[in-house]
């Protein structure tokens, strides 16, 4: 399971100047330790993908029928800084 958490030690976020960006900002990301529980849960359940909440899990469906150059394009919009 992957996608975006809280700030973490790693300083991903703020390496990757994301802290401004629509895919952050004013959002209520999880830590990575929620992440991690809510992974460990799904696999012992037997999943092997998790993905939680309906907006996300619409999102990663989304990109099976999207051609790629607008997904590109789609994910520069989310990851640029906000006026």
């Amino acid at each position: 399971m992957g996608g975006t958490t809280r700030q973490s030690a790693s300083g991903f976020q703020d390496k990757a100047q994301l802290g401004n960006s629509a895919l952050i900002k004013g959002k209520t990301l999880p830590t990575s330790n929620e992440v991690a529980a809510l992974g460990y849960r799904a696999m012992q359940r037997g999943q092997r993908v998790y993905i939680p909440g309906f907006m996300n899990w619409a999102m990663a469906q989304s990109m099976r029928l999207t051609p790629r150059d607008l997904a590109t394009k789609v994910v520069k919009i989310l990851t640029r800084p906000l006026a």
